[in-house]
């Protein structure tokens, strides 16, 4: 994007069983399969970069170890019942799509442009659902050029931004939020205070050291 171009990502996960329930379905179709657009601007772009689950899985470990709920609709038992416990996903839940049928239909997309058509292996086959993740991508770029001219783009995307944030904020928002800013906001906040983490997530990254020939001086070392 620091060239101008425009990128957009479909992307899927394969080479282990899937944990992603289809919306209306109870057994587990698809991963979290990212979708990514990215847009250049007159200074930090604008980037959409989502699992198309409800949640990510990385949030489910994490509020399973720090013993707290998930969102409302983003996991489901082995059942199919929903449920806010983060638990059931080593227990033969599933996560959610998000946005219901617009979040799983996106999900499919993703699976079949970035795995059947980019990289000819998708989640159904499941004789190389082994222990291995691996990641498809179909990577489309775009310059401005070829359409209306850069020029033009800056200044409908600068235009675009700038309405969008005149919006007056919703109750419980302090302002209106483009794609990126709450991670350049949690970027520079743990620049300057560090990386939040609890215990047990600690505690299971400083085992993966010493299994691979950390010791605990190392460890400690590394973090002062």
């Amino acid at each position: 994007m620091a060239a101008g171009m425009v990128l957009i990502h479909f992307v899927n996960v394969v080479g282990h069983p899937p944990f992603v329930s289809m919306w209306g379905g109870r057994d587990k179709r698809l991963h979290t399969n990212p979708f990514c657009c990215g847009v250049p601007t007159e200074s930090e772009p604008l980037i959409l970069d989502m699992a198309t689950s409800a949640i990510a899985l990385g949030k489910v470990r994490v509020a399973d170890m720090k013993n707290e709920q998930v969102p409302e609709n983003a996991l489901f038992d082995a059942a199919g019942r929903p449920t806010r416990d983060p638990a059931v996903i080593a227990e033969g839940g599933s996560l959610g799509p998000f946005g219901q049928h617009k979040g799983s239909g996106l999900a499919l997309m993703c699976e079949l442009l970035g795995g059947a058509l980019a990289g000819e292996w998708t989640v159904q086959d499941t004789d190389q659902q082994k222990e291995i993740t691996v990641n498809h991508m179909l990577m489309l770029i775009l310059d401005p050029n070829l359409f209306g001219g850069a020029q033009g783009f800056r200044r409908e995307v600068a235009g675009m931004q700038a309405y969008a944030r005149s919006a007056l904020p919703a109750e419980g928002f302090d302002e209106v939020l483009l794609p990126g800013d709450p991670e350049r906001a949690s970027r520079r906040e743990r620049l300057a205070a560090g990386i939040p983490i609890d215990p047990q997530s600690w505690g299971a990254i400083c085992e993966a050291a010493e299994k691979s020939g950390l010791t605990p001086a190392d460890i400690e070392g590394l973090v002062t």
